[in-house]
């Protein structure tokens, strides 16, 4: 990923002009490291020896960005599909096990059908999705959630601005 072995170069423009600096990266990307805590370990030590110590933050969100989008299914199925939100859900649930969210989530929302449809109409897991899905999970979802990473950003978030309400 650019974002990881260029970070410092892709941040060095804003050391003067930026109070703070926050990385976030998938760990399920192709690299070298055995677990999310020294992929962190790696980067925030390249950030802090480059000027951002204190004022930076690493997010390794594991096992995958994924993850996040499965706390509140009626909100995902809206954002997939708000034509077909009902059978969307459905088939979401179908997909969740009882506890928690699928082993692979990214692959189950890439893999997602409905009942006598091959695939759900104009649903791409991309950009434009997961700024869709940013805007409309709901704030206590946010407030609730307890996902390690999810808790560190939201951490690092408050001591920079202030808690949240």
């Amino acid at each position: 990923s650019v974002a990881f072995h260029q970070a410092v170069e892709l941040l060095r423009g804003y050391l003067r002009r930026a109070k703070y600096a926050l990385m976030i990266l998938d760990f399920q990307w192709s690299h070298n490291f055995p677990n999310s805590t020294d992929m962190y370990a790696d980067l925030k030590g390249r950030l802090d020896r480059n000027g951002w110590s204190e004022r930076c933050e690493v997010i390794v969100i594991d096992p995958m960005l994924e993850s996040w989008a499965w706390a509140d299914i009626q909100t995902l199925a809206r954002c997939i599909s708000p034509k077909y939100a009902p059978q969307v859900q459905q088939a979401l649930m179908n997909q969740k096990p009882a506890h928690g969210k699928p082993a692979d989530p990214k692959k189950a929302l890439r893999d997602l059908r409905l009942p006598g449809i091959r695939r759900v109409p104009g649903f791409k897991l991309d950009d434009a999705f997961y700024n869709e899905l940013a805007w409309h999970i709901p704030k206590q979802v946010i407030l609730r959630c307890q996902d390690p990473s999810f808790v560190k950003l939201r951490s690092a978030l408050s001591s920079w601005f202030g808690p949240w309400p």
